[in-house]
């Protein structure tokens, strides 16, 4: 899991974590696998899913929550919150490719996109 604090438009705090998965540590799926690296001897030692959901609850407060195409993210998110008996999360969730989308008034934005469009000089970047 991945985090980053932003106020007043400035990023105050970046922080990542690994998680034991509630379904065990050798539960992972080989494609995942091969897409993020991260295997059972990976997170051995980590927190527990329900450990980290506490914590985070902590951390994400009602502050909104952002995540590039969020859906997927958000529906996460909020069987993370269930599995470790939270109340899903009453956050407002936004998603960065829709922001993104409107704002430069591309169809499909994927990041690298948006990182060049706000380059240095960049029209985009004037009006960021």
């Amino acid at each position: 899991m991945g985090l980053s604090v932003v106020r007043g438009g400035i990023i105050t705090h970046t922080r990542s974590w690994l998680i034991s998965p509630y379904t065990g540590v050798d539960s992972f799926d080989p494609y995942a696998v091969r897409i993020h690296g991260i295997d059972g001897a990976a997170v051995a030692g980590a927190p527990s899913l329900e450990e980290f959901m506490h914590a985070l609850a902590g951390i994400l407060g009602d502050y909104p929550i952002l995540a590039h195409s969020i859906g997927y993210d958000a529906g996460g998110l909020r069987l993370s919150f269930e599995i470790a008996g939270l109340p899903h999360p009453a956050n407002e969730f936004r998603c960065t490719e829709k922001l993104a989308r409107a704002a430069l008034g591309h169809g499909t934005v994927l990041l690298i996109d948006i990182f060049q469009a706000l380059r240095p000089g960049s029209r985009a970047a004037y009006y960021a």
